[in-house]
């Protein structure tokens, strides 16, 4: 069985792990751009005279392009991952944006969030959902400090010695596959491993340090 950590948002990942807990796969959200148009209002000439005047202060249409969740990658991978193991597990974490976030980044938590779910369950792969407080209860437990991103990249660390928490030109560790990585070992400590045979014990990550 391979047990994989879903860390929801633009910014989140995947991280695959094996029953000796060695990293199998890892990857960044799958995301692509889309088009949009945005309406901006500037404080110009025209501006200053519609509001002397009490009408509306015109907008201007510009077009750009945001990010939202790629969900043929979403699907991709676990097909992949589904050709190295077809026994999977996936702890997918719950969707909750933070209070100060925008309409917008609130959406696109959700969108990445209802995407993976969606193709899981097409999938047939088992998965459940956990708030970050669980996890972090579990395997960030006794840890000194008070900023759980730097305590989950130190559990990833020292548990998961195969993540590469800084791919590609990336200098300070990623903390979204730190915080898949962390889930990817709760999703064993909820499906442990099997006892090796001829051994009493499982074979169980290093404790944090």
């Amino acid at each position: 069985m391979l047990r994989v950590g879903w860390d929801n948002g633009m910014n989140g990942a995947v991280v695959a792990i094996d029953d000796r807990y060695q990293v199998v796969y890892q990857s960044a959200m799958p995301v692509t751009e889309i088009g949009v148009r945005r309406k901006t209002r500037s404080w110009d000439e025209r501006a200053r005279k519609a509001s002397l005047e009490g009408k509306p202060i015109p907008a201007k249409t510009t077009k750009g392009k945001k990010r939202v969740i790629d969900e043929h990658g979403v699907a991709e991978i676990f097909a992949h991952l589904m050709t190295i193991d077809r026994d999977l597990f996936v702890v997918v974490e719950q969707a909750a944006p933070g209070r100060n976030d925008s309409v917008g980044s609130a959406f696109a938590y959700g969108d990445a969030f209802g995407a993976v779910r969606g193709v899981l369950a097409a999938l047939g792969v088992a998965y459940e959902v956990v708030g970050p407080k669980v996890w972090q209860n579990v395997l960030l437990k006794g840890m000194l400090g008070d900023d759980t991103k730097a305590k989950s990249v130190q559990r990833s660390r020292t548990s998961l010695p195969t993540l590469d928490l800084t791919p590609g030109r990336k200098r300070t560790p990623d903390e979204g596959l730190a915080d898949a990585g962390c889930m990817a070992l709760y999703a064993a400590h909820l499906r442990p491993p099997a006892k090796p045979e001829g051994t009493g014990t499982r074979i169980m990550p290093p404790p944090p340090r």
